[in-house]
This record gives structure tokens, sequence and C-alpha cells, in this order.
């Protein structure tokens, strides 16, 4: 492709940077060069923030240097910066779900590409090089996998409860179930809940039938 000469040269020849980088480095560098040119080919500026905390947050500090007045920010202040240390711990925990879904979707990817690499190993036209190089990325993985499969596996010894700690519907029926047996002992309780959860495996075994 030949080179755009609206993108400027820094960006586009910088052998600097090429040379500061790993290899993954170098290939995603070309891949933004190559995004750089077609936007500059496309007539694309950069996006402009717009996220309110940040409009506000320019406002307030335009403010502080120019000495003008800010009062009229209360409000969106306020509303961007009510009770941080309940909002973090919200969104925390919806990023630690959201981050169950990425691992799944990185680990399928993962595999993906595992076994697109692995099937290259059996190429009959590898040079001595090139075995080499995959040869030392079996054996890198292959230690980090022995040292979790001896070191990092617990017992799951009641996968039943384990389930029904984090199964969302019958969490919500034990707690309405839980109220009419609350004058119940706990060895009582959990009697109840055990019988429950036995019930509602059943439930849903049958349904799937």
């Amino acid at each position: 492709m030949p080179e755009n000469p609206s993108v400027p040269t820094r960006i586009r020849n910088d052998q600097a940077v090429e040379d500061s980088l790993n290899q993954a480095g170098r290939l995603i560098h070309g891949v933004m060069v190559r995004q750089l040119e077609e936007n500059a080919t496309a007539g694309i500026s950069p996006t402009a923030p717009t996220d309110p905390a940040l409009v506000v947050l320019e406002t307030v500090i335009n403010g502080i240097k120019n000495g003008t007045d800010i009062s009229g920010q209360q409000e969106n202040i306020q509303k961007l910066v009510l009770n941080q240390e309940q909002r973090s711990e919200l969104v925390d925990n919806l990023l630690l779900t959201h981050d169950f879904s990425r691992l799944v979707r990185f680990a399928k990817a993962r595999e993906f590409l595992e076994i697109f690499m692995l099937g290259l190993c059996e190429r009959g036209d590898l040079s001595a090089a090139e075995a080499l190089a995959f040869m030392k990325i079996v054996n890198d993985e292959s230690a980090v996998l022995q040292k979790r499969v001896r070191v990092g596996a617990t017992s799951i010894k009641d996968v039943e409860q384990m389930l029904s700690k984090i199964d969302y519907a019958f969490q919500a029926n034990e707690k309405t179930a839980s109220k009419k047996y609350a004058s119940l002992s706990p060895q009582a309780r959990e009697v109840i809940r055990k019988l429950a959860h036995k019930i509602d495996k059943s439930g849903k075994k049958y349904e799937e039938a």
C-alpha cells in the first residue's frame, strides 16, 4: 500500500517506535498505522470526548484556571459523585460478573488459536528454527499447565451445596421459604433447604425430559 502523505511521518515511519516494540507490539503498530491511513483517506477526525464526567471536569478546571464562577456545576457534580463508595462496590461486582463472561470468550478464542497453532507443528516443511520456536512455546506452556495442575487444584467436596449458593433462582426461592420456617432450628432449616434443592433439581430434569 502506498504511503498516505496525510498521515504524519512520525507515526508512519518512526523507526525508534518500531525498534522499541516487541514482535506483538510491531504487529499492533502496523494495524494502527493502517487505520490512521484509512481515517485520513476518508476524512475521519478523532472523536471528541463526550463523557459527562469529563465535560464537567473540564468546566471546573477552566473555572479554576480562569477564576470564573463554577457554582452552576454543583448539581451536575452531586449527581456524578454521590455515594462513590457504594457505586465503586457495585461497579466492581458488575465488572467481576462481566469478567466471568470475558474469561469464557478468551478461553474459547485461545482454544481456537491453540488448535490452529498446534496443527502447524505437524507440517512437514518446518525449518529447524521454526521447529525450535514451536518447541519453546509448547515447553513453556506445558510447564505452566503442569504447575497449575499440581498446586492449583482444590477439591469441591459438595458440588450440590456450591451450586445452590450461586443459583439465583434457588436463592430467591430459599429466601421466600425461609420466612415460613423462621421459627425452626438451623438444623431443621438445613434439612428443608436440601430437600427443596432436590425437588427443584427433579423438576428441572422433568422439564428437560
